[in-house]
């Protein structure tokens, strides 16, 4: 007896040169992104790859048409600026005239700290940076900030010690800058060398103020000053005061104003040029300046006469420092010869000078001409003898009747 076979299953084969339909192609499957935003932008226009087409994951490839690198379709990555680095200068950067931003970048480049009150004053007329203690290291941020500024005219370093490099820098910021017209150094520990550093390019400028106070350059620091006076370099009020300068210097400066003489205030107090040799040398030479307006010449153990009577000539001087030296009885008949001819003369000061009372009383007879202009006639600690006194208080009573 036979049974009948239920077929479940029936497996067809074709043979291997048969290709399924094109609807049966795997490799035509494509897992397409329906929330890609790029794809979406891309179909509304709105994206641009870069290389006018889109990701090769997107892209419908037959397995007979896909190149072994689809990505080298695309074009090369983009030079980000390596090519302008290594063969191009660096551009040039533009600094403001004032110096603010170049000084902050070179304090960044030399690692110094940046001083707050000089960046502040780089658009003022002055930078006070007194007792500030400035780091050497900084000078050189300072004066290259300074070289093209317009604004800054007076500069005051007192109380830093500056070393050569620093000395050097502002020697440069000196024959760069004429916007530049007053420096204070006092205090500052220059040294010859220092000050050889500083005044290398002053021969080419003029300057209102230059404060060399209590540096101890000596003479031979002082010949590197007096060579650029020599040169043409200007300076209307010099301070050289507490510098140990002696005869030598004396003569130097001597020299040096026989050449080019436009000072208006000249202050060598506390210092030693007593020799006659230097001293009298140098009042003569300052006796031919016609724009002189004050000297302070006291704490030099003076012992001039004569030369005084050619200083009083000068009609512009306005005050005149003789205190604290050794003049005697030459002196006060110079000064009561002459006094007439000061007419421009406010005050003269003959503090602590060894006068004897006929002296000082010659030199307040003086004062009763009316050709005299002197207002204030200092004379402390001077011995004198009822005379002077009786002459004294008659001066007082007749200027109070005046008065009144």
């Amino acid at each position: 007896m036979s049974s009948k076979v239920k077929v479940l299953y029936q497996h067809t084969t074709s043979s291997s040169s048969e290709e399924p339909p094109m609807d049966e192609w795997s490799s035509l499957i494509i897992a397409r992104a329906t929330d890609n935003p790029k794809r979406a932008l891309y179909e509304e226009g709105l994206y641009d790859p870069g290389s006018g087409e889109i990701c090769t994951k997107y892209v419908s490839l037959s397995a007979s048409s896909v190149l072994r690198h689809a990505y080298y379709n695309y074009p090369g990555i983009t030079d980000p600026g390596i090519v302008n680095a290594l063969l191009k200068p660096e551009p040039l950067k533009i600094y403001d005239y004032d110096g603010q931003e170049l000084y902050l970048d070179l304090c960044d480049q030399m690692n110094v700290c940046p001083v707050r009150d000089f960046y502040r004053g780089l658009v003022k007329e002055a930078i006070d940076l007194k007792y500030y203690a400035v780091n050497p290291r900084g000078v050189r941020a300072m004066a290259m900030a300074l070289s093209n500024n317009k604004y800054v005219k007076r500069l005051d370093l007192t109380g830093s010690f500056l070393n050569l490099d620093a000395c050097y820098h502002l020697g440069q910021l000196l024959g760069e800058s004429f916007a530049l017209q007053e420096l204070v150094l006092c205090s500052c520990k220059l040294q010859p060398a220092g000050l050889r550093s500083l005044v290398v390019m002053l021969s080419k400028r003029s300057m209102e103020l230059l404060d060399l106070s209590r540096n101890d350059i000596t003479d031979k620091g002082l010949m590197f000053l007096t060579r650029q006076i020599r040169r043409g370099a200007v300076i209307k009020r010099l301070s050289l005061s507490y510098n140990d300068l002696g005869a030598d210097g004396a003569v130097a400066l001597a020299e040096a104003y026989a050449i080019n003489n436009k000072a208006t205030h000249f202050d060598i107090s506390w210092n030693k040029i007593f020799p006659p040799r230097g001293a009298n040398l140098l009042i003569r030479t300052l006796g031919d300046n016609k724009a002189l307006r004050e000297v302070n010449l006291s704490w030099n153990g003076l012992t001039v006469g004569i030369p005084l009577r050619k200083l009083l000539t000068v009609t512009t001087l306005k005050i005149l420092d003789l205190s604290n030296n050794k003049l005697s009885t030459d002196a006060a008949n110079a000064i009561a010869l002459r006094l007439p001819n000061a007419t421009g003369l406010k005050t003269l000061d003959l503090s602590n000078n060894p006068f004897r009372p006929a002296d000082a009383l010659i030199v307040l007879l003086t004062l009763k001409q009316s050709e005299v202009k002197l207002r204030k006639l200092l004379m402390d600690n001077i011995v004198v003898n009822r005379a002077f006194i009786a002459v004294r208080i008659m001066s007082m009573l007749v200027i109070k009747k005046l008065c009144n």
